[in-house]
């Protein structure tokens, strides 16, 4: 019987542990730096963390920060630009640290992932954010990534800056939740997970 792909809530430490290996991994091959500030928000009360497994191998993680007395990571370089909708009370949250070890995969599934392979951690995300009732979920990215997440319906809110933590540039992009179905990529993952 093939593995079943499986996206939940990682909350055994050995997990998390796995999950932070996994984005170390993946980041350092890309050539970033790693963000060790990171584990200040990711180790507190206002972090889910996401892990996606192939059987009992978690092979994908990405997490989400709520926003809150210590803010959001992204504060360090896009404050201003979350100044004003935190001035109307809307309620923020911070998606981070989206890796997946697609060695690791191939090693499991016998083949190389898909593009859409990662789709159940962006529904978990979304699923989350709707539960807890998130206005916007914001995210900085890499330049090299901004047309996918343009796919998935997050717009830009700030501009082209370095992001000195982990020595790369960075554009601010947010997603506004309400309005999730309008965007087709996003509907699509959802009524995938649904119809399993």
């Amino acid at each position: 019987m093939t593995p079943r792909k499986v996206a939940r809530i990682l909350v055994a430490p050995n997990e998390r542990d796995a999950a932070r290996r996994i984005v170390r991994t993946t980041y350092e091959a890309q050539g970033y730096a790693i963000d060790e500030s990171f584990a200040t928000f990711l180790e507190g009360p206002s972090a889910t963390t996401f892990g996606l497994f192939n059987g009992e191998v978690l092979y994908g993680t990405i997490s989400i920060i709520n926003d809150g007395a210590q803010g959001l990571p992204m504060d360090s370089i896009y404050a201003v630009e979350l100044a004003a909708w935190r001035g109307e009370g809307k309620k923020l949250a911070e998606v981070v640290q989206f890796a997946m070890d697609h060695t690791l995969y191939e090693a499991v599934a016998g083949a190389k992932p898909s593009p859409f392979e990662a789709a159940s951690l962006f529904t978990m995300v979304l699923t989350y954010a709707l539960e807890t009732h998130i206005d916007y979920l914001c995210i900085s990215i890499n330049p090299k990534h901004d047309t996918f997440y343009s796919l998935l319906g997050f717009t830009q809110i700030g501009a082209l800056k370095h992001y000195g933590t982990v020595n790369a540039p960075a554009i601010a992009r947010a997603l506004y939740v309400p309005e999730w179905r309008s965007q087709t990529l996003l509907a699509q993952f959802m009524d995938a997970e649904r119809s399993h």
